[in-house]
Order: structure tokens, then sequence, then C-alpha cells
């Protein structure tokens, strides 16, 4: 039979529902099983792109949901339904991830939905083969353990490809659209409601919810259209613009080049991945260029927009028509900068330059999109700082800001009620109308000649006007002094510990070298006195670094969780820690530990595209020499670090007149 079970919690931040139908598992061992396989995949493709779309109507029934079939537990597989609503939107999510289910039950898939998936998943199988020798040692691994513990399959690249290849002519639709009629059904199934207890919300009953499963049988479900556009991306033809200068760096083996309209391209051409090139640019400006009073709207200016589609296309039909591309761009803006990100096959280059394009010349504004994108957003922060670990983290963050308004972790529900549609949307065309002073960098595996051909094509005629411009200060500062604060939240027996370092700091290379080596050190001192000698902590988090913008200041945080009794005590051998370090220094074993760390690190990272990446545009954001990024440079500043300069780093940066310390216990009237 049916069970259902609504549990609620104090901490919940979310409304989620779960539909489980269990089955008997069985271990996939022939050639048929891993047909069977490819079935499974294709429907839980199709029947997870109908769902998305569901979720980007005006007022949508859940902010996220999936359904598929695949492991559960033990011996255990399902057919699983997720969906993740609004606070009393659970019988309506319920209502909507039953009735999507039994449309595909009732009336299967569309050919044309089966084609885009088979094309994907033929997709991904070539583009493993392309970064076969490529493949990350830890995804072997897991797939070695995957094949000892589960008996899952374990092939080569080539040799699913081949497979796949053999038998997707086989796999008939009328096959896929048997499967739900098998998962979809009454026997074993388990339906859970669980979210937030609080006064004056309510859930559906036990006979609500039995009464809604049994009337979705029922209902006059009609057959899912499959609406496509054949709409051209970019209708006018594009006349390649003019290289006006170009100049390499051969150490690094990069190339930067500048355009006539004054876009800057920077380009590394690597063979570290076989299938792969990432794309970052920037400008600076960004939010800072807009009143407090349009915080809000500057902040999602660039998520409306991306979440509307592109030019004539929607969302929805602009992921239809990147199906079976490996492509991706998105655009960003922040306090200070604006810019894109993105990433593609080599393929696909072309398509990545057109989605550049098109984000800065033709932005779609949607208002269907921009009513889901509220709706869902406003769920997600409602009862958010109801989970204890969001709430510290959110307070933090408040408190080492001073509150500021243009440094908000999380908006407000009344934040929302402010976001006007109109101006978010001028505020990203404003951002992107003069990309004159861009800076695009690219990085992996392409064509010389061909990538410049497109960036002449498509950046070369994005909008110029030499607007020149630079972030303003908006005053986002820590507090000085000694600030120390104590909350209390939750009812798990569970404290939470910050302590932050910082101060003024002398921007140069050889001084972010040192912090850095410094907070190396620091981590594997803590991670022994707190873990290994204590046993106080899981793990102990010891991060940060210089920053230049607005002022060059430094930050270094300390962050556990720890047993409430012991929050004082572990606090205290923190401080002798630190205190020992700063007195005796660190000893010349700790120090090599530091260095050979950082000398393997780094020929790991040399070997990586998001690393040249990341460096790269840092060297032109922040002005830092990009050469620091070589082997050779690295190993100077090693010879260079020594005991007694990290003891000088020590006294200097751990200044116990400038430090924040936050705790938080659980609350004691919960418990």
């Amino acid at each position: 039979d049916t069970k259902v079970l609504v549990a609620t919690d104090k901490e919940a931040p979310y409304t989620q529902i779960q539909v489980i139908n269990k089955f008997t598992k069985k271990t996939p061992a022939t050639v048929q099983d891993y047909r069977n396989g490819l079935l499974v995949n294709l429907y839980n493709s199709m029947i997870g792109a109908r769902i998305s779309e569901l979720s980007q109507k005006p007022n949508p029934p859940f902010n996220f949901a999936n359904s598929g079939y695949g492991d559960f537990l033990a011996n255990l597989n399902a057919y699983s339904s997720f969906a993740v609503t609004n606070e009393g939107g659970a019988l309506n999510a319920l209502e909507a991830i039953l009735i999507e289910n039994e449309r595909a039950a009732r009336h299967g898939f569309t050919t044309s939905e089966f084609e885009r998936q088979k094309e994907e998943l033929m997709r991904q199988l070539e583009s493993a083969v392309k970064e076969k020798d490529k493949t990350e040692s830890g995804n072997i691994a897991s797939s070695l353990v995957a094949n000892f513990l589960e008996q899952e399959f374990i092939m080569s690249p080539e040799q699913e490809l081949d497979l796949a290849r053999k038998l997707m002519p086989t796999v008939d639709l009328f096959e896929i659209n048997l499967l739900p009629k098998k998962w979809i059904v009454d026997k074993g199934r388990v339906i859970t409601i669980s979210g937030p207890e609080k006064d004056g919300l309510t859930y559906p009953s036990n006979e609500e919810i039995n009464k809604l499963v049994a009337g979705v049988k029922t209902m006059d479900i009609p057959a899912y259209e499959d609406k496509v556009s054949n709409e051209a991306l970019i209708s006018q033809d594009l006349v390649a613009t003019d290289i006006v200068s170009e100049k390499a760096n051969d150490q690094l083996g990069t190339k930067e080049i500048k355009l006539k309209n004054g876009v800057t391209v920077v380009l590394k051409k690597t063979d570290y991945k076989n299938d792969e090139i990432l794309m970052s640019a920037f400008s600076p400006g960004g939010g800072s260029q807009y009143s407090d009073a349009d915080e809000i709207n500057a902040s999602f200016a660039s998520d409306l927009v991306s979440n509307a589609g592109l030019g004539k296309l929607d969302e929805v039909q602009l992921q239809k028509r990147l199906t079976g591309k490996i492509v991706r761009v998105a655009p960003y803006i922040t306090n200070t900068y604006e810019g894109l990100n993105g990433s593609a096959s080599p393929q696909d280059l072309e398509l990545m330059f057109q989605l550049i394009y098109l984000y800065f010349t033709e932005p779609r504004k949607d208002l269907d999109a921009y009513q889901s994108f509220v709706e869902k957003q406003k769920g997600f922060v409602k009862n958010l700082e109801a989970n204890p670990q969001y709430y510290f983290i959110i307070e933090s963050n408040r408190i080492k800001t001073q509150n500021h308004p243009r440094e908000k972790m999380v908006p407000s529900m009344e934040d929302f009620d402010k976001l006007n549609f109109d101006r978010a949307y001028e505020i990203y065309k404003d951002r992107f109308a003069d990309a004159g002073d861009f800076t695009f960098t690219f990085v992996g595996n392409f064509d010389e000649n061909e990538i410049k051909m497109f960036a002449r094509e498509y950046l070369g005629n994005l909008p110029s006007n030499g607007r020149k411009e630079m972030w303003k200060d908006l005053g986002v500062r820590k507090p000085t002094g000694v600030v120390t604060k104590s909350l209390t939240r939750g009812e798990a027996p569970k404290s939470y510990v910050d302590i932050t370092y910082h101060g003024a700091f002398d921007w140069d290379d050889q001084n972010r070298y040192q912090l850095t080596s410094m907070i190396d050190l620091l981590r594997i001192k803590l991670r022994e006195a707190l873990r290994e000698d204590k046993g106080g902590v899981y793990g102990v988090s010891v991060n940060g670094g210089a920053q230049l913008e607005p002022i060059p200041t430094y930050t270094m945080n300390i962050s556990f969780n720890c047993d409430p009794p012991r929050t004082e005590e572990l606090i205290q051998a923190t401080q002798e820690v630190l205190n020992n370090a700063r007195s005796t220094g660190i000893d010349d074993k700790d120090l090599q530990k530091v260095t050979e760390t950082q000398r393997q690190t780094r020929i790991k990272q040399l070997k990586e595209n998001r690393f040249w990446m990341g460096q790269t545009q840092n060297a032109y954001q922040y002005k830092i020499n990009p050469n620091n990024i070589l082997l050779e440079n690295l190993e100077q500043k090693i010879k260079t670090l020594n005991a007694d300069a990290i003891k000088a780093d020590l006294a200097k940066y751990l200044n116990e007149s400038n430090k924040i310390t936050i705790t938080m216990q659980p609350d004691k009237k919960s418990n």
C-alpha cells in the first residue's frame, strides 16, 4: 500500500516532498542490462526536462523538482520524485509532480524529445572518449570502488561509446514509454512531506494526500506538447573587425590581442583537456555605479536575464536548442565588476561566441521568467535562518561588514518586494552597453586562427562608446578593534566558532606569498592541536589572504564546530597555538611541509585549465605579475621563506587588537 508521513522541524528551512516507489535491485551483468540502462538514462533525462520546464512558469508549483529511476538503498532501486516548494505549497507541489509523472505514464514522450536526449547522451559519451587520456585519477578510483562494492559496470570510454553506438539504434521510444507504467504504481510507495514547524503553518493530512493521489488517476491530463523554436540565434550577418595590436608572453605561452572596439582578448592554448575551452570576462563598474536604493535591482539583474533565455528564444526553447551541445555562458554583476563566465567543447566554440554576443546585444526581457525567479527566490530565503548553520553564516557576515546594505549575504523578503523588473533590466543593459573596457580570457584546446576569427566577428562587433569607468568604493569595512559576539540558535548540541584577524596590507607579490604561507602553516598547527591532540573537532578551517579592493587589506579566518561544553576550552587551545607561534616561531619541519605542498600543488595546477584561467584573469584584474604562475617564480619565493620571516608575519598579522570572535551556542530554552 501507500505509506504517508508528514514531519516538521523548527530548524527546517524548506518544505520538501518525496514520492518513492521501491523495487528490488538487479545487479547489472550483461549487455542487455547495459541497454536497459540506456533506456533508463533517456527516460530520466526526458522527464527531468519536462519538470524543469514546469519550474519556469510565472507561479511555479515548486522551486526545484526532479523524477527518475535509480539506486535507492541496499538491495533496492526506486522511482523517486522530489520537490522543494514554498510555505503552504506542499499539496500543489505534490499534485504537479504526480500529474507530470501520470502524463508520462499515459501518453509517453514525443519523438522530438527522444531524439534530443539521444543526441545529448551520445555527445557526453563522445566527450568522455576525447578526454580519455586526461581523466582525473579520482574519477577512475571512484569507478573502481563502485565496481567492487556495487558491481557497477567498469568500461573504458571507448568501450562504452562503442557499445552505445551499437545499441542505440535498437532503442525504441515505445520501450521507453512502457517504463513509467511499470514504475508509477500504488505498490511499494512512500510519500513524505517535511518542512518548517511554525505557528500558523499547516500541512496536508494523510487523508488529503491519499485523496489527491487517487484524484490524479482520474484527471483529464492532456499529452505534452513539445514546443521548439527554429528561430536563428543571430539573424544579421556580422563582418569581422580588425585586430589593432597583438603581443605574446613567450614564458607563459599567452597572447593578448586588442580589437578595434577596445575589447582585450587574452588567449592561452593548452592540451590539458582535449574537449574543454574556458572563458571569463570582466569590466570594472558593477553595482557600485548605482545608489543603495538600486542595490537589489543591481544584485539580481544578471540572474533575471540569464533565466529569461536569449533573443527570440525563451529559457525553455534555448535549453532545447542547446541539447547535444557542450556549451555554457552566464553573465554576472557584482558590486565592483560585471562580466561573463563560460565553457565549451572546441566543436561548440562558435556557439559560445554567439551566446556572448547575444548577452550584450539581445538580452531577453521576459516577465514570466521574472515572476518565476522571484517566487522561487522568496521560497529559498523565507525560512533560511531557521537553520542554525545558515543563521550563523549570515549573522557572522552582518557583524563582519557592520551590517552594510551592499554586502547582504542573503536578501530579505522585503528586498524582493522592492525588486523592480524594469529597473533591473535597465541596469543590466547599462552594464553591458559598452564592451570597450572588457577583458576576455580564453584557456583551452582551441585553434588560434579559428578563435581569433570568432573574436573578430562576435567580440569585435560588440557595442562600444568609449565609456571609461571604475568601480566606486562603497565603504564596506570590517569593524576595527576587538569585537566579541555570542549568539544562540538551534536545538542540536553543536556550537560554532569563527575567529577573524584583519587589517591594512602592503600589497605586493612577496607579502602576499608570505601571508599565504603563514596561513598554510597555521592550518597544520591548528589541525594538530584541535583535531589530533584535543580530539575536539572533526576539522578546522583556516583560510584567508590579501584583498586589493576597495583598499589593500588582509584577512585570516579560523572556524570550527564543536561540542558546546568544550567551546571555551577549544578557543583557548586555538589561542595557545597562535601565542606559541608568535613567541617561538615555526620549526623547519613544518616549514618544509608547507613549501613541499606548495611545490607539488603548483606542479598539478600548471596542468589545469581552470588554474590558468583564474591566474591570468587575476593578473589583468588586480595588476599582478602574470609570471607569478610559473614554477620557477614560486621556487624563487620558496628560497626567501624562512622561520624568521614567518615569525615577523605572525607578529604583524595576528594582531590581537583587531580581532573579531563570533560564537554560537544552542538555545538552552529549546533544550
